[in-house]
């Protein structure tokens, strides 16, 4: 818990624009400050500032250029706690409902196409 007020704490401080989004240069600058650095060796993370670096194209998950504050506590928390299965399950749901999704818009676009044919 701790940790997630942390996140939060640290993510508002950060909005340098007060937006309510981090863009890459704020989340790069928030990345490197010696509060974050501390607290991520003092809560015994397995996360080290490269590895958080390179987690901006996993967390901007609607590839907006943005993070809001829900995709930065909750993409950190989950990098911190490792894979497990209960993730693992969970991607694999993800990916059956967008595949499922996907071939449903197949499906209609190919009937729209038909109708326009013919």
């Amino acid at each position: 818990k701790k940790f997630f007020e942390f996140l939060r704490k640290a993510f508002l401080e950060a909005d340098a624009d007060g937006n309510g989004l981090l863009d890459r240069e704020e989340f790069e600058s928030l990345i490197r400050t010696e509060a974050v650095i501390k607290m991520m060796r003092s809560s015994m993370s397995a996360l080290t500032t490269d590895d958080m670096m390179n987690a901006w194209e996993t967390l901007d998950v609607n590839r907006t250029g943005e993070l809001t504050i829900e995709e930065f506590v909750s993409g950190f928390a989950m990098l911190n706690e490792g894979l497990s299965t209960k993730h693992i399950a969970s991607f694999d749901f993800t990916l059956q409902r967008t595949a499922f999704d996907i071939l449903g818009r197949i499906s209609r676009l190919t009937d729209e196409l038909a109708q326009l044919r013919g």
